[in-house]
């Protein structure tokens, strides 16, 4: 195990991916001359490419990484194929890709993840990952109405792409009104729900990263599109752990963990960068709003560290009124844990690395955030730490914040 992660930590500095360990020759041998799936467990059910292909199929929808196709198999379950983007996985890693996508599905057992159930890789054309479906889509859906940050001036213009033109021709024309249409006003995720999920993404990032303690980058890819929703609402951390197999040209323009200040400036990550993006998502969950389009303005895009910046620049209690999504329906008993988890996310956002909470103490302070009981307590809260805040004196959040 050792030696595998020692060479997905290469990988990881864009080093030419290896075989990773001896144990694994036998099989990788099989993986080049085999044309079928690679199952990750030996409990999940088989199929092939043809009878994936043969199946009823839907697009969920694309990524950065590729496109998201819904299938449902004549004998088996409902699964999800991502079909990456030919420019985003590395060429003539067969045999490395199948094993690292083992070495994941395998290894990572967590009821945050979504599991990695079968990969397929063919030189040149397709290369697959085969998920469960997670049936209440991505989070980003459910705070941005379906296309984060995009207006309907935005969306016109990505009409010309091929994939979202089959995408609404594969509807038929009777169910557009409940399939295609945006649907302006529709309820969100209220805020028991959002706490939920966020909790529910700090555990599985911190097994992730005591999983992988060598690992520099253990997810990488942390965004509201990538955490997915089962039935309950329980989320479901995907796309995760692919640095390694992905070009080193495509790394900058397709990972989120490229958006992150050490990368911007220093063209490094850490652990910590996987901090940053939950940071990010914890402020996009709170505010509802899309990162790289928060002033929510025709053509004009921002990043990610103006985003923080705006947060910063609103007085802690004005909060309530000029940051959080109303559509959170909160009640006032809500509004310190609210708060509270506002400030983990900008400790989590510190462009100083060192000043950053490591992921452990960012998931232990997530875990404990509980519901206020007297709404007195709560007008008592904001009025005595609003100037101490404004002044930089949080010191009960700062202590600790550059431990590792």
């Amino acid at each position: 195990m050792t030696e595998i992660v020692r060479e997905l930590e290469k990988a990881l500095e864009y080093h030419d991916v290896q075989t990773h360990d001896h144990h694994q020759e036998n099989y990788n041998i099989a993986f080049e001359t085999s044309t079928t799936f690679h199952f990750m467990r030996a409990r999940r059910e088989r199929f092939g490419l043809e009878e994936l292909l043969s199946g009823e199929a839907e697009v969920l929808g694309g990524s950065s990484l590729g496109t998201s196709y819904k299938a449902v198999l004549s004998k088996g379950p409902v699964v999800v194929a991502k079909r990456f983007k030919l420019e985003v996985i590395k060429e003539g890693i067969k045999v490395d890709f199948h094993a690292h996508m083992m070495l994941l599905g395998r290894s990572i057992s967590h009821p945050n993840f979504l599991p990695y159930v079968a990969c397929y890789y063919q030189k040149g054309t397709k290369k697959l990952l085969i998920t469960d479906f997670a049936a209440n889509g991505s989070m980003a859906r459910h705070l941005h109405d379906g296309e984060p940050g995009l207006d309907w001036l935005t969306r016109l213009k990505i009409i010309q792409e091929q994939e979202f033109v089959t995408w609404v021709n594969s509807i038929r024309r009777d169910e557009w009104t409940d399939k295609v249409f945006d649907k302006d006003g529709e309820p969100g995720l209220d805020w028991p729900t959002r706490l939920k999920i966020i909790q529910g993404v700090a555990r599985g990032l911190n097994y992730l990263h005591q999983q992988f303690p060598d690992l520099s980058l253990p997810h990488g890819h942390l965004s509201s599109s990538n955490v997915l929703l089962d039935g309950n609402f329980n989320p479901l951390l995907s796309d995760y752990a692919l640095a390694p197999i992905i070009e080193k040209k495509a790394v900058k323009a397709y990972i989120k963990a490229c958006k992150s200040p050490e990368f911007t400036k220093h063209k490094c990550v850490t652990k910590k960068t996987d901090v940053w993006c939950l940071g990010i998502l914890i402020l996009e969950m709170l505010t509802g709003k899309f990162p790289l389009n928060y002033l929510e303005q025709e053509w004009k895009n921002t990043t990610e560290q103006e985003f923080v910046t705006w947060v910063n620049s609103v007085r802690r209690d004005e909060w309530t009124d000029k940051v959080f999504d109303k559509g959170m329906k909160w009640t006032k008993h809500n509004e310190i844990e609210m708060i509270d988890l506002m400030e983990i996310g900008l400790h989590c956002c510190e462009s100083d690395i060192s000043r950053r909470w490591n992921m452990k103490k960012v998931s232990e302070k997530i875990q404990g955030l509980r519901e206020t009981e007297n709404e007195e307590d709560v007008e008592e809260y904001l009025s005595d730490s609003s100037e101490e805040y404004l002044a930089g004196s949080s010191e009960e959040y700062l202590a600790g914040s550059s431990e590792e």
